[in-house]
């Protein structure tokens, strides 16, 4: 049992991925915060508004993050079997199915903003729909820049480079931040735009970030930006392998976001001491907060990924077991010392922002609450999003996951927010009930070791299709 925490070879690789994903991620979520902040200037209305509207974005960037995560599983498991050319292929069905996601959603949201926003504002918040609805309508145009950006981001990262995804998140956040300045308030003789501002920021900061992650990539040559042609030179069989191992995981996601969005849809309809903005405003305003500390538990996960995706790849079963074990461990101390730093920073954090008295309020409550849930957080996420995923089965952790959000999260919510009107508070501290169930299922899960599984084995065969077909063919 010593040797799985003196192996300072782990620690080093261990870091050497999580911490760039974790400082990209940390970068994204303060700058997050940086806009909500100045979003927040313009009332609460605008920001509730804005981030309904977001919610929209949200669950297209889930559905996305669905193909991109479980295309990683494939990814770790060809890059431990270095089979570059397979890597290339998923890349070409990720790319192909994450583009028709986001013009879905980009089509629709330009076209029904008002339905749309009423799905979580409801009809009594005609001015929080009106913002909203501005927003949502300029922000549908980003969808396919966003889609491209995620897809290449996860191949990137799934193939140890995370250099490149630093530097373009780095240079295209700063960008949006300046922007935001600009064009919300009305700086350097440009017109004052409000909310409509913000969306024009993130519009242009991820057509940039697009160009330079092409760019970057291809100069690098990197494996799946290389031999381009291969990226849809797949067959039938290997189609069909893909979405075996992928749909799951996007049906996760899909159904995951759906029921977390009942959250947002009952706070949403909340009233506190006699505002309607106050509570929508301070779970917006908990979610930018939270989403900075969350990002460290995001590289670790993602690190994690890697790592046992890649063992399992290369067929070290015992391997990809010890480095799963020692994410667990240490990942669950690592988030309690987060939660500690969530609750000593909760308060100037807040009065930095400057939302509104009791919004302010409301926020400082539910962050000291979130503390406390940050190591289940934690292990939900190695668990579900990292471990079973990346060790090949992705149904495991997608039926754990779904089950609780509906079957637990969202009913209690619901029930308690809307029919009983409990507190607000009360009711937020219900979400993490679901986490709860979640850790004791998926730790028993975890140590019955029947989550490794080697996918390179049941998808070698589409790569002798590909290659009789050639042969066929001449």
């Amino acid at each position: 049992m010593i040797r799985l925490f003196t192996d300072r070879g782990f620690y080093q690789y261990m870091f050497k991925l999580a911490l760039p994903i974790a400082f990209q991620n940390l970068l994204m979520a303060a700058f997050q915060l940086i806009d909500a902040a100045m979003v927040a200037q313009l009332g609460n209305d605008a920001m509730a508004g804005v981030n309904m509207a977001g919610r929209w974005s949200f669950i297209m960037m889930i559905t996305i993050f669905g193909i991109g995560s479980g295309s990683a599983i494939l990814y770790s498991q060809y890059w431990g079997a270095k089979d570059e050319a397979g890597i290339r292929r998923v890349f070409g069905l990720a790319l192909l199915n994450t583009f028709a996601v986001a013009l879905l959603f980009g089509i629709a949201m330009a076209l029904f903003p008002v339905q749309l926003m009423k799905v979580f504002a409801g009809t009594e918040k005609p001015e929080m729909v009106r913002l909203g609805a501005e927003f949502m309508q300029i922000i549908a145009l980003n969808c396919l820049f966003f889609a491209f950006n995620f897809a290449a981001t996860i191949v990137l990262r799934s193939t140890e480079e995370v250099r490149i995804p630093l530097l373009t998140s780095l240079l295209s956040i700063s960008i949006n931040t300046g922007l935001n300045f600009v064009l919300i308030y009305g700086r350097f003789g440009f017109p004052a735009l409000g909310v409509r501002g913000a969306a024009i920021s993130t519009l242009i900061s991820s057509m940039v970030q697009m160009i330079l992650l092409l760019t970057l990539a291809r100069r690098r040559r990197h494996v799946a930006f290389s031999h381009i042609r291969q990226l849809f030179d797949f067959s039938n069989v290997f189609v069909k392998k893909y979405y075996k191992v992928v749909m799951p995981v996007i049906g996760n996601e899909l159904f995951w976001v759906m029921g977390s969005s009942v959250y947002l849809m009952v706070f949403g309809r909340m009233t506190v001491e006699g505002s309607a903005s106050a509570a929508p405003a301070a779970y917006s305003l908990f979610g930018s907060i939270d989403q900075l500390l969350f990002s460290f538990i995001i590289g670790m996960a993602s690190a994690c990924g890697v790592m046992v995706g890649k063992a399992v790849g290369a067929g070290e079963e015992q391997k990809a077991w010890d480095n799963a074990l020692r994410f667990i461990v240490v990942g669950t101390a690592f988030a309690a010392l987060l939660g500690l730093a969530e609750a000593l920073l909760r308060v100037p954090l807040v009065d930095l922002i400057h939302p509104g008295a009791l919004a302010g309020e409301l926020t400082k409550q539910l962050l000291l609450i979130g503390s406390f849930a940050l190591p289940l957080k934690m292990l939900t996420m190695l668990l579900i999003v990292a471990i079973f995923r990346a060790g090949g089965k992705p149904m495991m952790g997608a039926i754990l996951d779904v089950s609780c959000v509906w079957g637990i999260g969202a009913p209690l919510v619901a029930l308690a927010g809307l029919v009983f009107k409990l507190p607000f508070t009360i009711v937020f501290l219900l979400i993490f009930v679901e986490e709860l169930v979640k850790v004791a299922v998926g730790l028993t899960l975890f140590f019955r070791r029947k989550w490794i599984h080697r996918l390179t084995d049941d998808i070698a065969l589409p790569s002798l299709a590909l290659q009789a077909e050639g042969a066929a063919a001449e």
